[in-house]
């Protein structure tokens, strides 16, 4: 089984904190509640998925996926990615936190 003991269980734990939260310094030990949540979660998170989110991060602004100069002329006509046109965004937006979340945190929900 893949999340029984030793350095398996401690990925476990690490992957299970960075895909869907918890306490850090209070994992999971129990190899059978991984046997329940592996089966239930994506196959795989897309490299470009990752990287985009990344891109966002680092330039503080919210564009489309940078492939880079060249491709961007090709993609977007331009040698940078536009800006997503939030302004053409008409639905209802949930901004969700807890305490235990990294990736959103109190601070930033405030500041929406």
């Amino acid at each position: 089984s893949l999340c029984t003991t030793g350095i398996r269980l401690t990925i476990c734990q690490l992957l299970q904190f960075l895909m869907i939260g918890g306490n850090p310094f209070k994992p999971v030990t129990d190899p059978e509640v991984y046997q329940a949540i592996i089966p239930s979660l994506s196959p795989k998170i897309a490299t470009q998925q990752v990287t985009h989110y990344a891109q966002n991060i680092k330039s503080g602004d919210f564009r489309l996926f940078d492939y880079g100069g060249d491709k961007n002329l090709r993609v977007y006509g331009s040698k940078f990615p536009p800006l997503y046109p939030l302004k053409n965004v008409v639905s209802t937006v949930y901004l969700w936190a807890s305490d235990s979340d990294f990736l959103n945190t109190f601070k930033v929900m405030m500041f929406y």
